[in-house]
């Protein structure tokens, strides 16, 4: 039997497949987790009954439950119910940003028709304040009974005014209302188009549709996210990174003064070199709406040509 510190490289968090009495676990409280699988990733002690955190969030034992408990006297007791708790995952590179942005427009994946695409833009519309921008991705027309590209058309009755920018499912096209391509500071009629890219047009008047480079022209009149939007895409970016128990990232496709913002006003890059473990993340309950967590539908897009420009 062992307890105490395990290597730095187990970063624990709780992966449970089922509901653990852990939401109130927090890394401000110290806490005990009982009834659990741990697997710890360390050669002499591959798996454990329980561990137990400080009121930082650090890892001071982990082992047989009644060795963790005597190590522990007194903190709160979490039951996980029989659940796996596995290390939290570190990547060395991943879109925050972008992943956060995403997680703030209408996910239109596996959308089945152009009337279900806009059910849900209705939906997400109903959260935007007056003369937000409406914006979502994921569509793919090739899912729909009628294949053939949308128009401008197809949105403009339900978006008359707000402005509405959607990307295709793979980022090679974007479909807009007439809201928006009014924004747009170049004529777009004519027969002039873009390098790299294509306008979709009728006797010389855009459909709505923007292929590859020719989305710059729409992507341009969008407002650029101010501090408080990105804090925001930031906050719901780590939020998602928990539910899957990533602990620590390196940051790709962040803006310069990024590591300025963050929800508890402390750097987002430090992943620390500390030889303690933290234990950085617990959640109850099954990935999902319910629990706050992205869809996985939501996590598996990549980022956004806007939100990682």
């Amino acid at each position: 039997m062992r307890t105490g510190h395990v290597a730095p490289a187990a970063l624990l968090a709780a992966s449970l497949a089922t509901g653990a009495d852990v939401a109130s676990a927090g890394a401000t409280t110290a806490g005990v987790l009982v009834n659990a699988r741990i697997h710890t990733l360390h050669d002499g002690q591959p798996t454990a009954e329980a561990l137990a955190w400080d009121k930082d969030g650090r890892i001071v034992a982990v082992g047989k439950r009644d060795a963790v408990l005597a190590e522990a006297h007194g903190a709160p007791i979490h039951d996980a119910h029989g659940a796996t708790v596995v290390p939290g995952l570190i990547d060395a590179h991943a879109h925050l940003m972008g992943l956060g942005f995403a997680l703030m427009q209408a996910d239109l994946v596996g959308a089945r028709s152009k009337a279900d695409v806009l059910e849900r833009l209705k939906s997400f519309a109903a959260t935007l304040p007056d003369g937000a921008w409406l914006l979502g991705r994921g569509w793919d027309q090739n899912d729909w009974p009628d294949k053939a590209f949308p128009t401008a058309a197809d949105l403009d009755a339900a978006f008359p005014t707000r402005p509405v920018w959607l990307e295709r499912v793979d980022g090679h096209a974007g479909w807009a209302n007439t809201a928006a391509m009014r924004r747009v500071t170049r004529d777009l009629t004519g027969d002039w188009q873009p390098d790299g890219g294509l306008i979709v047009r009728a006797e010389g008047k855009p459909t709505g549709v923007f292929v590859d480079a020719a989305a710059e022209l729409i992507d341009a009149a969008v407002p650029p996210p101010d501090d408080t939007l990105r804090a925001e895409a930031l906050r719901r970016a780590l939020a998602a990174a928990a539910c899957v128990s990533a602990v620590c990232s390196g940051l790709g496709g962040v803006w310069p003064d990024m590591v300025a913002i963050s929800p508890a006003g402390t750097p987002i890059s430090a992943c620390g070199t500390e030889a303690t473990p933290r234990l950085i993340v617990t959640r109850s309950g099954p990935v999902g709406p319910s629990t706050g967590c992205p869809s996985t539908a939501a996590r598996s897009r990549s980022a956004t040509r806007r939100a990682t420009s």
